[in-house]
């Protein structure tokens, strides 16, 4: 169930819900300052130990969010469990080989010029 369209949302998982806060809009705020402020990893570490179950991230082939350099560096500091969702091109697919994360949903991947669908199930 989703409760917005790229902060957070809840994932049922067996019985019981797990908040993953997702993090792009971070990882955008970063981007547009330049800089390293705000601090990514330092984000994703205080919504661990404030309570959150899980890091989600999203990374695009333009990288104008998440870079996918930070899913290599949020998998060394993620103590809960770290998703990526993503379009499901090579790029993407070496990521999720190499970073190996607790989940990957393949989303919103469409042909150039086509209206996204959206996929909700987990690919391997």
């Amino acid at each position: 169930m989703r409760l917005t369209e790229s902060v957070v949302f809840l994932k049922i998982k067996a019985t019981m819900a797990i908040l993953s806060v997702n993090v792009n809009k971070i990882a955008t705020l970063r981007n547009s300052r330049g800089a390293d402020v705000p601090n990514l990893i330092k984000v994703a570490i205080d919504l661990e130990r404030f309570g959150a179950q899980g890091i989600t991230i999203h990374p695009r082939p333009d990288e104008r969010h998440i870079r996918y350099q930070d899913a290599r560096d949020l998998k060394k500091v993620v103590q809960t469990e770290l998703n990526i969702e993503g379009n499901p091109i090579d790029s993407f697919i070496k990521l999720v080989n190499e970073v190996q994360p607790a989940e990957q949903i393949a989303s919103r991947f469409h042909r150039k010029g086509e209206k996204p669908c959206m996929r909700e199930h987990q690919w391997v």
